[in-house]
C-alpha cells in the first residue's frame, strides 16, 4: 500500500464512512503509530479528494489538534498520514458514563477543549464539522485529554473562500447550511457544539425528516426543542449556543441582503467563545453543588427534629 507503512487495522465503521478508508498503521522505521486516510482516485470521490487535500493544509503543534506527517499519492489513491489520536469517540465515551457523572464530565470536557477553540479563534480557523464523532477522548489514570480531529471541511477566514462547502446535516448552523461562508465564524462551530451536547443527552438529533430539503428547512428555521433528558438550566446554555433566526419565509425566496442580516442577528445572540460556555457550565455545576449541600443540611436538621 505505502512504502514504510504497515497497516494494523481499519478504524471506525466503514459502512457509515463516505469519506474513504481510515487505518491505524505504524511507521516501520520508527515503530510509531500513525493514522492513514486513503481516498481512491475515482470520479465519484472528487469531493472526498478535495476534503483530504483541504485537511492536509491544517497542521498544528498544539496538543489536541492534528499533526500532519505526510501527504502521498500513488496510481490509484491519495493518502494523508498524521499522528494517531489514541482514545475513543466522545459518543462512545459518553455512552459508558453513569447519568450522575455526566455534568461533571461535561465540565471537564469543556475545560479540555477551551484551549483548542481559543487557539482556533486566535488563528481565525473554523472547523465546520463539529460533532461527537470528531472528538476523541483518552483517559489515563483518571487524567482526561481531548483531541479534535477531521479538518476536511475547515476554512481559514483570512483566505478568499469561493468554494461551496459540505456540512454535517443535523449539526450545522443555518449560515453554513445556506452556504454563507462569509458569515461563518467560531460561533458557527459553537452552534454545532450545542447540538452535539443536545445529541449526547438525548441520543438523537433535534430534527429529522426523510426528505433532505424539509430536513434542511427545519434545521435552518425551527428553534431547538426542549428535551426531558436535559435539565432546564443546562438547556438554556445549549439554547444560547444554538440561536437561529425564525424565518417566516423560505430564505431562498428572500433577497440575499435580508437573509444575511437575519443570520447575523442570530449569530450575535450566541456565545462569543467556548470559554464563555465553559464558565456558564461551571456556574451551573457550582449551583448544583450548593443545592446538594442545602439538601444535606435540611435532611440532617429534619432527622434531629424527629428525634427530639
Amino acid at each position: 500500500m505505502l512504502e514504510g507503512i504497515e497497516i494494523i487495522k481499519v478504524l471506525g465503521n466503514q459502512k457509515k464512512r463516505k469519506f474513504g478508508t481510515v487505518y491505524l498503521a505504524k511507521q516501520i522505521a520508527t515503530n510509531e503509530q500513525v493514522c492513514v486516510k486513503q481516498v481512491q482516485k475515482t470520479v465519484n470521490n472528487s469531493r472526498s479528494i478535495e476534503q483530504l487535500k483541504n485537511e492536509c493544509l491544517f497542521n498544528f503543534t498544539l496538543n489536541g489538534l492534528p499533526q500532519i506527517i505526510d501527504f502521498k499519492e500513488d496510481v490509484g489513491s491519495y493518502y494523508l498520514i498524521k499522528e494517531y489520536s489514541e482514545g475513543i469517540s466522545l459518543k462512545e465515551y459518553w455512552s459508558q458514563l453513569k447519568k450522575r457523572n455526566r455534568l461533571t464530565f461535561l465540565q471537564n470536557f469543556m475545560n479540555e477543549i477551551t484551549p483548542i477553540f481559543n487557539y482556533l479563534l486566535e488563528h481565525n480557523i473554523v472547523h465546520n464539522d463539529i460533532k461527537p464523532s470528531n472528538f476523541i477522548i483518552n483517559e489515563v489514570n483518571g487524567k482526561l485529554s481531548v483531541s479534535l480531529i477531521d479538518f476536511g471541511l475547515a476554512i481559514h477566514k483570512d483566505d478568499n473562500i469561493t468554494r461551496k462547502t459540505l456540512f454535517p446535516l443535523g449539526f450545522a448552523s443555518p449560515e453554513l447550511l445556506l452556504n454563507q461562508l462569509n458569515l461563518v465564524d467560531q460561533r458557527s462551530d459553537i452552534f454545532a457544539l450545542g447540538i452535539s451536547i443536545w445529541n449526547l443527552y438525548t441520543n438523537r438529533l433535534p430534527f429529522y425528516h426523510s426528505n433532505p430539503s424539509v430536513y434542511t428547512n427545519l434545521q435552518v428555521t425551527y428553534p431547538l426543542p426542549k428535551a426531558s433528558e436535559i435539565q432546564q438550566d443546562l438547556f438554556e446554555i445549549i439554547e444560547k449556543c444554538c440561536v437561529k433566526y425564525n424565518f417566516k419565509t423560505a430564505p431562498n425566496l428572500l433577497p440575499l441582503a435580508v437573509v444575511q442580516q437575519h443570520l447575523i442577528e442570530a449569530i450575535n445572540l450566541r456565545f462569543d467563545s467556548v470559554l464563555e460556555i465553559k464558565e456558564a457550565i461551571e456556574q451551573l455545576s457550582e449551583r448544583k453543588t450548593v443545592l446538594q449541600r442545602l439538601v444535606q443540611v435540611f435532611s440532617k436538621t429534619n432527622i434531629k427534629s424527629k428525634k427530639q
